[in-house]
């Protein structure tokens, strides 16, 4: 016994375990989208449905959005690494959004392609990445989200999506691959999707707090 112990290979340590309590409800973001922009709303729900980073959400073209897909997909972009991707996927609540900011963009007079930024400045650029956390932050203060227990940091949407995945259950492999982490297990894509589908009554945001 005393030599099995001494040859024995190193332990595995277990992550630490997030703290979810610092994410806000599904009534807090509720409330944000309901006062925000068209923007904000459409950047806010597209984050809390896919797992992206704010750096994967500026490079978003229109093209890279299936809209019309059951759930509706999206081509995300890694953001160090643009030859590389993933399909995620987002809530008919998120589609809606997008397609109601891209509405007043048109009415705007843009001139929208599949080459188009989704986010964009009044010039039609992409916008920053520091832009859009600015654009974040301002949402949740409008709202009146200030709890010391919430962290408004740049990752509080993609937390928040993880562990709504996570308390549906949806296996560690798929949660890493929608959210771009490594991981040496590689899902099918008809898998993921399942599981995506199965998750999305506790990633939808409006209709879930007005029931």
């Amino acid at each position: 016994m005393i030599l099995a112990s001494r040859f024995r290979g190193p332990r595995y340590r277990q992550p630490p375990i997030r703290r979810y309590d610092r994410l806000p409800s599904k009534e807090t973001l509720a409330a944000l989208v309901r006062i925000c922009s068209s923007k904000t709303r459409a950047s806010v729900l597209l984050l809390a449905s896919s797992g992206m980073r704010i750096g994967e959400l500026v490079r978003l073209r229109l093209g890279d959005l299936d809209l019309s897909n059951d759930p509706p997909a999206i081509v995300v972009r890694d953001a160090v690494q643009p030859h590389k991707s993933r399909v995620s996927y987002i809530t008919g609540e998120a589609r809606h959004a997008v397609e109601s900011y891209l509405a007043e963009r048109r009415r705007r007079g843009e001139d929208l392609g599949g080459e188009s930024p989704l986010f964009a400045y009044e010039s039609g650029t992409s916008m920053t990445p520091q832009a859009m956390i600015s654009l974040i932050r301002r949402g949740f203060e409008a709202a009146g989200i200030r709890s010391p227990r919430i962290r408004l940091d740049s990752q509080i949407l993609r937390r928040w999506f993880m562990g709504q995945l996570i308390r549906t259950g949806v296996p560690r492999a798929i949660v890493d691959f929608l959210c771009g982490r490594p991981n040496r297990a590689r899902p099918a894509e008809d898998e993921v999707r399942r599981w995506y589908i199965r998750a999305i009554p506790n990633l939808t945001i409006v209709a879930s707090a007005a029931t």
